[in-house]
């Protein structure tokens, strides 16, 4: 059980398919990447009632939310915040989180499920989001 993409005329080897713990890696890697590591921590007690790294740190406060709103990109947040286990991106989506994460490079290369690295998923990740931009076609998370 895990995360499947689909978009129409990409094939399947060209869609992602991994574990939901594989795929919340990714997104925490973009955002550690991208807003930083205090911005990691925020998303990670914002969907674990407060715990980080098994601490419980308590719920947001507004101050979380004001380091939020002045680190984040609301392009990427279309990714990031989207339900992992459903739904769909338009093609205007899928244009705006391309443009979020086309020039975005990893600086590490951690081995991830089946031996894929976190480099290897963002780079099938900027090939699907493009694919469904170029191509005007939805992207679907089932």
């Amino acid at each position: 059980m895990g995360l499947d993409t689909f978009a129409t005329g990409l094939s399947e080897e060209d869609n992602f398919h991994g574990s939901y713990s594989i795929y919340s890696s990714f997104i925490e890697a973009l955002i550690g990447n991208l807003y930083g590591e205090k911005c990691r921590e925020i998303r990670h007690r914002a969907i674990c009632d407060g715990f980080y790294n098994g601490v419980y740190i308590g719920p947001l406060t507004e101050e979380d939310l004001e380091i939020w709103n002045l680190h984040c990109n609301d392009d990427l947040n279309l990714l990031i915040f989207h339900p992992d286990d459903g739904g769909k991106f338009t093609p205007d989506e899928c244009r705006r989180v391309y443009r979020a994460i086309k020039d975005v490079q990893f600086d590490l290369d951690e081995n991830t499920y089946y031996g894929k690295t976190m480099n290897e998923i963002l780079r099938k990740f900027k090939k699907i989001f493009k694919h469904c931009r170029d191509r005007r076609v939805n992207l679907y998370y089932g």
